[in-house]
């Protein structure tokens, strides 16, 4: 789905969010590509022994999605000038069903640049906080 970027940022914009549905074939998919093959992501019956009785998805694979959330509303400014610190607060497990959320929750003007500060955050289909932090991004002003 497409929407238009964010061109004349608010303070309290909320965000297009991002809706990702995690099964254990993403999870294995992830960890192919990027290396990352630790049990807990990929091994369904060393995963059940654990505390979290499942596979979990990959934090970076998390992050990703808040930065796609990024790139959706605010394009080339976001990989030219984004940056993002989060903390994770509950693990994704297949069968979730994840929306990345966003707020813009500073805009000011420094140095011909419009600075953007954005709230960030995932959440399970049950609205559970599954990541939380902030990510901020340039605009180039006119």
């Amino acid at each position: 789905m497409s929407h238009p970027l964010i061109h004349e940022p608010n303070e309290d914009m909320e965000l297009v969010p991002v809706v990702k549905h995690i099964n254990q074939e993403k999870i294995n998919r992830f960890a192919a590509i990027s290396g990352g093959t630790g049990r807990i992501h990929v091994d369904i019956e060393y995963a059940k022994k654990t505390k979290f009785q499942s596979t979990l998805a990959h934090g970076i694979l998390l992050v990703a999605y808040i930065s796609e959330m990024m790139k959706n509303n605010f394009g080339k400014p976001w990989f030219t000038s984004g940056n993002m610190d989060v903390k994770f607060v509950k693990p994704a497990k297949p069968g979730n069903s994840l929306v990345s959320k966003g707020k813009i929750r500073k805009v000011e003007i420094l140095n011909k640049k419009k600075r953007i500060e954005c709230s960030v955050w995932i959440e399970n289909e049950y609205g559970e906080l599954i990541v939380d932090g902030n990510s901020s991004l340039e605009i180039e002003l006119p």
